[in-house]
């Protein structure tokens, strides 16, 4: 599996991109503003978008009533916490997310190991709980806020990076990845 980043920034400023990865060249992780990088070849080689959740940063413009609302480019299939999918060779499990609006991280499996990424999210038992179930090869979890901003963000339900450590500390030791 190869993973792609297209954008890691909560910023849009110069030379920022908003987060996206494009894993393999078919199935993209989130929709920021890194997409515009790609060539419209490689773009349209994605089959899949995965949305940890729904913020206008992820979609623009709004193709599920493009060209009309009866016949839209792409249309949104939720997914609940612990749903799974299999998209191509890749097996995409949902994992619980803590946020101020529905929202969900994504573990992505194809063949020992599994590429684990959760965006906007705050503490999380429940995440880890699952992930110390599971066979993780790599795991990426955003902080959007700086430790100086710790309580913006957790009243906004997001992790800085000293809680982000903490959040770490789950991480089941007797475990080997």
């Amino acid at each position: 599996m190869k993973i792609r980043v297209l954008g890691c920034s909560g910023a849009i400023a110069k030379d920022c991109r908003t987060t996206s990865f494009l894993i393999d060249e078919d199935v993209l992780v989130d929709a920021g503003t890194g997409v515009g990088d790609l060539t419209l070849t490689e773009m349209a080689a994605i089959n899949d978008v995965l949305i940890t959740h729904s913020h206008l940063d992820h979609i623009w413009p709004d193709f599920s009533k493009i060209p009309s609302p009866e016949k839209p480019f792409l249309s949104f299939h939720p997914l609940q916490t612990g749903a799974r999918l299999r998209i191509g060779n890749k097996m995409i499990e949902a994992l619980p997310a803590v946020h101020t609006v529905p929202a969900v991280g994504y573990a992505i499996t194809a063949g020992a190991g599994c590429w684990v990424f959760s965006g906007d999210t705050e503490r999380n038992p429940q995440f880890w709980k699952r992930i110390n179930q599971m066979n993780v090869a790599m795991l990426v979890i955003e902080t959007a806020f700086s430790n100086r901003e710790k309580q913006l963000a957790k009243i906004s339900l997001h992790l800085s990076p000293n809680v982000l450590a903490q959040e770490l500390d789950q991480i089941d030791k007797t475990k080997q990845f």
